[in-house]
């Protein structure tokens, strides 16, 4: 996956938390809300009011490049 991509990627899912899975290239998919709750970091970075969108953003698109995508 590109950078661009995840950090686009992790710019939507701050923008709408709501999306659950997105679509990789040859059937894979990944679980954006799972790979957040896998990832300790994201899962207190999300939760705090005082961290920056920026630092948020960036701990998003960690967890997304730590995922395992599925196939579907």
């Amino acid at each position: 996956m590109k950078p661009e991509a995840v950090t686009s990627l992790a710019e939507t899912y701050l923008a709408g938390p709501g999306l659950r899975t997105y679509t990789l290239v040859l059937g894979l998919v990944v679980d954006v809300a799972a790979a957040i709750q896998a990832y300790p970091l994201a899962r207190a970075m999300m939760g705090s009011a005082l961290a920056s969108s920026r630092a948020k953003r960036a701990t998003v698109a960690t967890a997304i490049l730590l995922a395992q995508p599925q196939r579907i």
